[in-house]
């Protein structure tokens, strides 16, 4: 019915009689939200979600929030609130979701990722990553050049972060 409301209206009712809530019924949601063109308020409860583990999202509530954004040209902005929020994950499955569907990200999405996955210390994602840049004719800026080598002097790999200044170098 394209009427969130309604079905936000209907969530007290499932906690009094003792129903769980589910990625059925926060799919649903955010599927009728995105309808309502309300992306801000359907990207919230997304992130909510996840933030507070009410539920953990699969690929269907994956593909709807994809499907949503897509639609409404907002893919980038989301991946970077979730990589700013920690949620490397989630922002993985939407990369590879993205990839499938022939969206690429920018330079700006792939700084945040990168800013994220060098904070858990996942050298190897960001390699993958670097590489995936590359063979998409994207090549690291600045930013993603002193992230690289801040993540790396936090973790002591001084030569490492060398290394990265020396490649930077040689792209000025």
């Amino acid at each position: 019915m394209h009427r969130a409301d309604f079905g936000f209206s209907v969530l007290p009712i499932y906690l009094k009689n003792g129903i769980p809530f589910n990625n059925v019924t926060f799919t649903t949601l955010i599927r009728e939200i995105f309808a309502e063109n309300k992306v801000k308020d359907a990207v919230e409860l997304f992130k909510k979600l996840v933030r507070e583990d009410i539920c953990e999202p699969d690929e269907i509530m994956y593909a709807t929030v994809m499907n949503g954004l897509s639609k409404r040209g907002h893919t980038q902005k989301t991946l970077n609130a979730l990589c700013k929020d920690g949620n490397l994950n989630a922002t993985i499955n939407i990369l590879n979701e993205m990839k499938q569907k022939d969206i690429y990200p920018n330079i700006v999405t792939y700084n945040s990722i990168v800013d994220g996955l060098c904070k858990l210390g996942q050298w190897e994602k960001v390699t993958t990553l670097f590489s995936e840049m590359v063979n998409l004719n994207m090549y690291p800026d600045v930013r993603i050049f002193t992230i690289l080598t801040d993540g790396l002097c936090k973790e002591g790999k001084i030569e490492d972060a060398e290394e990265v200044m020396e490649h930077m170098g040689c792209r000025a």
